[in-house]
């Protein structure tokens, strides 16, 4: 039994106080071939080759998934290299170059509302796993995964709450864009078949 709780100050009261800076533009992308859920993968995209937003570049693999790592930008790969991940681990990584002109690939359009209207669950479970969808919560588990249900999905949970260290853009969206969140969880795309 814990006798006393200690009071760990996080420094995001400071953090609340401090201009948003948009960081869309970047000359460079990373993309880690792995990730702590996922121990293995491997890349589809060679040194030179061109991408496009959207493109398969690679695959994460775990004991019992796959998740696809699509370009979100278009440009040149680079390089394939050694970097440090978030967690301290070297892994590998691929390098783009953004050309700044996000074109897409071939692979990727719109649907209607008639055409998502008509998805049948089967399909909408497929296409979140062929996008690779994942939670933001830090672990990226399978969105997919967490769809595939035969229990009828009935409720919606926008968790903001934080629970890592010096981060606060949960916090940041739901203050300066609410309609944001509200108009996701309200919308008439979102689906729980």
């Amino acid at each position: 039994m814990i006798m006393k709780t200690r009071f760990i100050p996080d420094g995001k009261d400071k953090l609340k106080t401090l201009p948003i800076h948009h960081h869309q533009e970047a000359e460079y992308l990373y993309y880690p071939i792995t990730n702590a859920r996922c121990p293995e993968g491997e890349t589809c995209v060679i040194d030179g080759q061109d991408v496009k937003v959207g493109e398969l570049i690679g695959t994460r693999r775990a004991s019992f998934f796959e998740q696809p790592i699509h370009a979100t930008v278009s440009g040149k790969i680079v390089a394939h290299e050694k970097k440090y991940n978030e967690y301290g681990k070297l892994v590998n990584f691929v390098i783009v170059k953004n050309d700044f002109k996000y074109e897409m690939h071939e692979s990727v359009y719109e649907r209607s509302d008639e055409e998502i209207e008509k998805l049948t669950k089967e399909e909408f479970i497929d296409i979140v796993k062929e996008m690779g969808l994942v939670g933001l919560g830090g672990s990226a588990f399978p969105t997919y995964i967490k769809l595939n249900t035969d229990k009828e999905i009935d409720v919606i949970v926008a968790n903001g709450v934080e629970c890592e260290p010096h981060l606060i853009s949960d916090y940041e969206v739901m203050r300066n864009n609410p309609g944001w969140v509200i108009q996701g969880l309200l919308s008439r795309k979102v689906r729980l078949f």
